[in-house]
């Protein structure tokens, strides 16, 4: 009995990780077009819903495009947006000290 706790404990976490709250498809595209867009990158880290705002998709042509061209990772941003933007913050933020 143990050990199937075990093993279902080990299920869960797992896929929690793989979960779209920790990796969704496009999410590589999504960071790259990020780092190259770092004003856009600021203003989604301040405020992630305006990935969701018409407004804002008509003033950034350049992200209305890429998210035109990428459902997935509209899908995802659509359900996820503070958290995918909380993970992009923790991950840049690695990535510059070097851990």
């Amino acid at each position: 009995m143990k050990r199937a706790m075990l093993l279902m404990t080990a299920l869960l976490i797992a896929s929690a990780w793989h979960s779209s709250a920790f990796a969704f498809g496009g999410e590589e595209a999504f960071y790259q077009f990020l780092g190259d867009h770092p004003q856009i990158r600021h203003q989604l880290e301040k405020n992630p819903n305006l990935v969701n705002d018409p407004g804002y998709l008509r003033d950034h042509p350049q992200f209305r495009e890429f998210y035109r061209n990428h459902d997935e990772v509209r899908r995802e941003l659509a359900r996820n947006a503070p958290d995918i933007m909380r993970r992009e913050e923790v991950d840049n933020r690695q990535h510059r000290h070097g851990e």
